[in-house]
Formats: C-alpha cells, structure tokens, sequence
C-alpha cells in the first residue's frame, strides 16, 4: 500500500467481500454519526488514543466508501486539492497553526460539505441555481486532509489504524447491515465489461459507468424499469459534477427473439418507460422522432443512446459477447465535453478520426454516413452492415 489508490481499491474490495455498499445517504449517516462520536471523545477529560485513532479511521474509511460510489480517483482528487499520493507523505502532513480545537471543526465543516452534496443527489433538498458548484471527489479530499493533520497532531498513524478497522470489520460485520442495490456493484457492470473489452474506443475502458437494478424476468418490463428509477435520476444529478460517463441497462427477455426485432421492442419500451416516469413530465416519446431537433433527454440531461446485443457479427461495434441480454447504454452530452469531443475543441475532429480509425484498421464496422446523418434516433441502433438502410425503431 504505497498510494492513496492503493488504499480506495483495498476498500472497495473489502466492502465487496462484506455483501456490498449501503445506500450512500445511509453512508452520510453513519459518517456524521462518526464524526459526533469523535467529538465525545476529544471533550473527555483524558483522551483514550486508542479509541481517537480508531474513529479517525472509521471517518477516513466511510467517507471513501462514498467516494467510491461516485467513481471518483482519489489519487486525481488529491492532486487538485494539492495533496500528495503516496502514503508516507500523507501520514506527516501536519499543520502547526492549527489548534486541536481548529482541526475539529474543520472536519466538521468538511463533513457538513459531503452532506449538502449527497442531500442534493439523493435527499430532498434541491440545489439551487446560483451554487457553487462542489463535488464530492474534492471534499472528501479535504475531509481526508484534515483526517491527516489531526492523526499527526496526535502521533497516531492513521493507515496502520486503518488496517486494523477493516481486519476488525471482516468479523464484525459480515451480515451486519442490510445492504442495498448500488449501481457500481449491479451484475449489468461486470457483463458490460465483454463489450468494453471489445470495443476501439479509446475512453471504454477509463469510463465512469453506473448500471441498472438487476433485471428480472419475473417482474413486468414496467417494474423492472421502475426499479431502476432511483439510481438513474440521482446518476443525471450527480454525473456533470462527477464526472459520470453512463448508464448502461442490461436487459434480459428470453422470449425475444435475439434479432433486431427483439432490439428494437426492447429500445421502445424501455425509452417508453423513461419518458413516462420522466420526473420533469416531459415526455420526449410522444414527440416528433425523426425530426433532426429530437434528441432523447430525461430529467432535463440529454442522453445519447448505443444499443448492444449478441447477433452482430465479432467485429461490429454494438457486438456483445452476452447472449441473452440487450444493452442499453445512456451517455450524457457533458461526457462528450469532459473527453474533448465537443465543438469547443480545436482537436474534436482529430480525436473522433482516431477512434474511426481504429475500427477500420481492425476491419471493424464503421459508417460514417450514418453518423453524420441528422435525424439523431437513426444513430441508436445500428444495421449489420455500412450503407444499409437505417433502422426506424421506434
């Protein structure tokens, strides 16, 4: 463990071995609780060091867990917060100016930031307009930065203490919480991988991806779609600031037929769906589709969709190597902007010709008059061959 990377990763998995991760605002909870719980400790009369560096610990390894739900690097967080990534650096970090009582709350404040944030992704509270745009990869870092200074105010080594709360938590609490559906964990994620592996697309693999509650065949298409609902609408609130790339649906349907009959009902009535559990009201499906201004959008963020299923040929780009299974793939227009493909950009072109070109050259499929084309609906599912006609799924 040399890198604060290092570290997330080793979270992640523990809390993977554990059953999964709870519902990030239940995180925030146990997060302030923790925080409350330090402060009973710092008011007693003689500090119990053993418990202080525990609840340190506990702090630094909760509120990654919620970064991690998020997709945020660390390691990229702390460098723009100024922080360094190597775990010797970070263990003496120290701020001589700072009283014991000034460190305090300052991890306080740092807390109360990560709450506002979550509340406005998952609570009540609606962000309003003239804000300051925050993120949670930032203040958590900073969170973390005074878990720093105040571990080294008090000679604890914070890393080795937090060694000691995951080792204690294997035991402790295996089974010990209801865990809940996190789109970071969600089966759709792991299958999606086949295609991301597959494809030329020189962002795939660094993509910061969410996937849909599991998908059961037992339930109506309707539920399914309604189970899904949550995470996907705090997904179109939190990936600008976040960094997001997509969303992908799994979909599994055996009695589709895997052809581009069977993909193209699924794409109509899961976009049906959305547009009719739109939490705006606007109900893009009921508009005019093939006109050259539609553009599928839901909760107010415009989405651009990529279909994938098991019936195109290896060298295809919507190929998948899942049988049985659609795919689904949302991707907001801002993720466009944070990879440089937008019109603002002088190397836009040089950027989407390379991707181009590496299709070709692997003697994969690639049209460029299809996605050049105006009518944006035409682009979502793509025909097995360059040149054929569009496909009118809708």
């Amino acid at each position: 463990m040399e890198n604060i990377r290092d570290y997330q990763l080793r979270i992640d998995e523990h809390i993977r071995s554990l059953g999964g991760y709870w519902r990030s605002i239940s995180a925030l909870a146990r997060l302030n609780e923790e925080v409350g719980e330090l402060a009973e400790i710092l008011l007693e009369p003689e500090l119990d060091m053993e418990e202080l560096a525990m609840e340190l610990a506990d702090i630094f390894v909760i509120s990654t867990c919620i970064s991690n739900q998020y997709l945020n690097r660390l390691d990229e967080e702390y460098k723009q917060v100024g922080l360094p990534r190597a775990i010797n650096e970070l263990s003496i970090l120290n701020s001589e100016e700072k009283s014991a009582e000034d460190m305090f709350l300052n991890i306080v404040i740092a807390s109360g930031k990560v709450s506002r944030i979550i509340n406005h992704y998952e609570g009540d509270k609606k962000k309003k307009k003239t804000e300051t745009v925050m993120t949670l990869g930032c203040e958590i870092s900073k969170l973390h930065r005074e878990l720093f200074i105040i571990s080294k105010y008090h000679n604890i080594n914070l890393f080795k203490n937090i060694d000691k709360v995951l080792e204690k938590s294997v035991h402790r609490d295996k089974n010990r919480f209801d865990i809940a559906h996190d789109p970071i964990t969600e089966p759709s994620l792991k299958n999606f991988q086949g295609i991301v592996f597959n494809t030329k697309c020189s962002f795939a693999r660094t993509a910061k991806v969410w996937g849909n509650y599991e998908w059961d065949e037992m339930l109506s298409f309707e539920r399914n779609i309604q189970n899904s609902l949550p995470s996907l609408i705090r997904f179109t609130k939190a990936a600008d600031a976040e960094g997001l790339d997509g969303y992908v649906f799994e979909i599994k349907n055996s009695n589709l037929e895997d052809s581009f009959d069977g993909l193209c009902s699924v794409l109509k009535n899961t976009m049906d769906n959305l547009s009719a559990f739109d939490p705006t009201g606007e109900n893009v499906m009921q508009t005019q589709i093939d006109h050259s201004d539609w553009q599928f959008t839901f909760n107010g963020v415009r989405l651009f969709t990529t279909t994938f299923a098991s019936f195109y040929p290896k060298n295809h780009p919507r190929y998948s190597p899942i049988e049985g299974s659609y795919f689904i793939f949302l991707q907001p227009e801002f993720s466009f902007d944070h990879h440089g493909i937008h019109k603002g950009n002088e190397k836009r072109d040089n950027i989407k010709d390379s991707i181009r070109d590496k299709f070709i050259k692997t003697g994969g499929y690639y049209d460029i008059d299809l996605i050049k084309q105006p009518i944006e609906a035409y682009k979502y599912i793509k025909p097995l061959e360059v040149g054929s006609e569009p496909i009118a799924w809708w």
